[in-house]
């Protein structure tokens, strides 16, 4: 872990979904497991939308914090080793527009 995040790679993830340990929210001062789930521009979606430029581009994004992998039950976390008083923090960011928009 000293690269400053870490992959956690199982077979089960579907496609537009990485699970990494980094320091990824602004809230937190220690390193933390998050699901990403990201929607991709294809082709129709660069004609339908002028400000995404190419295939690929994120189109959205949702993060969100883990203990277990959704997909291999694997723990990731220890939640009674934790520093956190809460847990389960989540943010969503929507790059369709000419700005990203955050909630």
């Amino acid at each position: 872990m000293n690269s400053g995040y870490e992959l956690h790679e199982c077979e089960s993830l579907p496609e537009g979904v990485e699970i990494i340990f980094s320091m990824d929210h602004d809230e937190r001062e220690n390193m933390v497991w998050r699901m990403f789930i990201r929607r991709e521009a294809e082709s129709e979606d660069i004609e339908d939308n002028h400000y995404l430029e190419e295939e690929g581009d994120t189109i959205w994004e949702t993060s969100i914090e883990i203990v277990f992998c959704p997909f291999c039950g694997e723990q990731l976390f220890d939640l009674k080793a934790s520093p956190f008083k809460s847990f389960g923090k989540f943010e969503h960011s929507d790059h369709s527009d000419w700005h990203v928009k955050r909630s």
